[in-house]
């Protein structure tokens, strides 16, 4: 397997992951518990930054 295409799986998996996050976005609405709401999106940040991190490290 050449570089490249651990490179472009690894891109793929980011965008693959924040199209996830989206849906997790438009689902946050219907959560009424506020505090499980700012858990959700501080554990997204999170996941986005890690993401990013093995996408720019291949």
């Amino acid at each position: 397997m050449a570089i490249s295409d651990v490179g472009v799986g690894a891109h793929l998996l980011e965008a693959a992951l924040k199209g996830a996050l989206m849906m997790v976005d438009a689902n946050l609405a219907y959560i009424n518990d506020l505090e499980k709401v700012k858990n959700i999106i501080a554990e997204k940040e999170q996941l986005i930054l890690e993401a990013e991190e093995i996408s720019r490290s291949t």
